[in-house]
């Protein structure tokens, strides 16, 4: 009897050895079946300018049964293959400086065949602007092998001349009194866009300027594009007149702004910040240079009166005059400087668009040679004064 059981035991387990064996087998079959059915991607390295290059890695495929309804992107060479690349799977991976996507395959003539997915990972080198790129790629199945073109946008993480500042004819912007300036960005890329999704302002003159709400910003640029960004602040008339009336200079700036932007570039562009620091030249309204005009004419005629020992009663046609004069010279002297011509007073360049030397060119025009000669007094003393006073300084430092 023991005999018996123990050959019953073996023959089991023989039988049981054998099946495993025939179900391996079979399994291996299968897998080699699929695994020779599947398609094997690949990307060749797309080089670009000064040396840049973009390496891809594939990773193994998963096989999908819904694919995408969207247009086709690329079919091979042979016509065998069918590609697809969706823009909105790209995921940037700043960590390690890389984006990944996916990539849909199948065989083309056939509606009802599976679609393999395959997912991508670009990894750049170098500092290129990012484009939309014809990437060549390679598809193995078995000992057959196709290739053809796609078309992936690339981004470099080191590149930052894609959004820019335009500028016209001065990099120094006029500032509307009570209206809010603007920053003009220029996108440089050829075939992608840019999305501008913040900007915040800085400002040295904190009292010239106050805050406007505004809600979320997202500004598209189109590739090789301008748009001009208004600012969410403006200036304060009267502080921005008074905090910077003695920069007389039409070539100085009155304030400087750090305007920080927030942007990406479209098609998985990673998120980017830029700061552009821009000159600031505050532009008084038509009302305020009249005003100015006028006073500065009333005050030069007046003094002109006195310094010539005139008759000093008042007249509203001496009034008329006076407000005429200054007008009228105001409005030669805003025209000359709008074609970049040089308006001397008192022996310096001024801008007759401000306040200020509004005012002094009015004074200049009513007040005459009288008026005129007697400032120019005042003024050369005080630089004679200067000047002793520095003789004096430096002689004691030798001593």
């Amino acid at each position: 009897m023991p005999v018996f059981r123990g050959k019953m035991k073996r023959e089991s387990m023989q039988r049981l050895l054998g099946r495993m064996l025939f179900c391996f087998s079979i399994v291996s079959m299968v897998t080699l079946n699929m695994a020779a059915q599947t398609p094997m991607l690949a990307f060749e390295a797309l080089n670009l300018e000064d040396g840049s290059q973009v390496t891809f890695k594939v990773f193994p495929a998963s096989r999908v049964y819904s694919g995408p309804t969207e247009q086709l992107s690329s079919v091979s060479d042979d016509g065998k293959y069918i590609l697809f690349f969706d823009p909105d799977t790209i995921t940037p991976v700043p960590r390690f400086r890389s984006f990944t996507f996916v990539v849909s395959i199948r065989q083309a003539g056939q509606n009802d065949a599976s679609w393999y997915a395959y997912d991508v990972r670009a990894e750049p080198v170098g500092k290129f602007a990012d484009v939309l790129a014809n990437v060549k790629f390679k598809i193995k199945t078995g000992t057959q092998e196709s290739a053809g073109l796609l078309k992936v946008p690339v981004h470099s993480t080191a590149y930052d001349g894609d959004l820019q500042r335009k500028m016209d004819d001065s990099a120094v912007i006029d500032a509307k009194v009570s209206r809010s300036p603007a920053i003009s960005l220029r996108n440089s890329l050829d075939n992608l866009g840019i999305h501008v999704t913040g900007v915040e302002v800085h400002r040295n003159c904190e009292r010239c300027w106050e805050d406007i709400q505004s809600g979320p910003l997202n500004v598209r640029i189109g590739s090789s594009a301008s748009v001009d960004i208004p600012l969410n602040i403006r200036p304060k008339p009267l502080w921005a007149m008074l905090s910077t009336a003695l920069i007389l200079k039409k070539d100085k700036p009155q304030d400087t702004l750090a305007v920080k932007v927030w942007y990406n570039v479209e098609q998985g562009g990673i998120s980017k910040d830029k700061t552009f620091n821009i000159p600031v030249r505050f532009a008084p309204s038509i009302w305020h240079l009249v005003m100015a005009t006028i006073i500065g004419g009333i005050v030069g005629a007046f003094l002109k009166r006195i310094l010539d020992h005139e008759d000093s009663r008042i007249s509203w046609g001496f009034v008329g005059k006076i407000v005429f004069l200054s007008i009228v010279a105001e409005f030669f002297a805003a025209v000359a400087a709008s074609f970049d011509s040089k308006l001397i007073i008192l022996s310096f360049d001024m801008d007759p668009r401000q306040i200020i030397p509004a005012a002094i060119l009015a004074f200049t025009v009513t007040g005459g040679p009288t008026a005129t000669k007697w400032v120019g007094s005042i003024i050369q003393q005080g630089r004679t004064g200067d000047n002793q006073n520095s003789t004096a300084a430096i002689a004691g430092g030798d001593k």
